[in-house]
């Protein structure tokens, strides 16, 4: 995703409190957790599939997959249009995710759950080049970070007790295998349903 002026309103406030904290002798331990993890890395795959190029990959990595990306949302915007029309009307949108760019991109998510070696070096070549632009960019602002860390550092047993909580307290349907989370009937309007797993 391209550093926008929500990122930077977010980095600079926890930018000072860190500044702050430490002029008051606290150790501090900056930390910028990133996005790292999920569908929308499995979309990215998918576009780097059909749009990818090595040569323009070398030249500007990160203004290319920005490009990839923008691409392969654009022809995956029908099909998120359809499934979120379904939903308005109240109706399984499941059809709609079982196939097309919906698919692709759940295989390849899958895949980097699984540990496949392809499909995770892909993935670590994606997030070495976010976490290189985003240092000389920080470093342009005069931020630092100690550690980069992400969601792809949540463990298969933090999920494991996530989920044995959310299944404890009956948040959760199964639809076809999938679990389904329908925050309306949480209390959370306008938020759908979604899929936790």
């Amino acid at each position: 995703m391209e550093f926008d002026g929500a990122h930077l309103r977010s980095t600079i406030i926890g930018a000072y409190i860190a500044c702050q904290y430490e002029s008051m002798g606290w150790d501090v331990v900056r930390i910028n957790f990133l996005g790292d993890w999920g569908k929308h890395i499995g979309l990215l795959a998918v576009g780097w599939s059909r749009f990818g190029s090595e040569e323009l990959f070398e030249v500007d990595p990160l203004r290319h997959l920005l490009d990839v990306y923008t691409k392969i949302n654009e022809l995956f915007k029908p099909e998120q249009d359809a499934a979120k029309n379904l939903r308005a009307q109240g109706r399984d949108n499941f059809g709609i995710e079982t196939h097309g760019i919906f698919a692709e991109k759940d295989a390849f998510f899958k895949k980097m759950e699984d540990g496949d070696p392809d499909a995770l070096a892909l993935w670590k070549r994606f997030r070495h080049v976010c976490i290189t632009h985003y240092t000389d960019l920080y470093a342009r602002l005069n931020i630092t970070f100690d550690n980069y860390s992400g969601e792809s550092e949540v463990g298969h047993d933090t999920i494991a007790e996530v989920e044995s909580i959310l299944k404890e307290k009956s948040v959760y349907r199964d639809s076809e295998g999938a679990w389904i989370i329908d925050f309306e009937k949480h209390g959370s309007k306008g938020l759908g349903t979604c899929i936790a797993r």
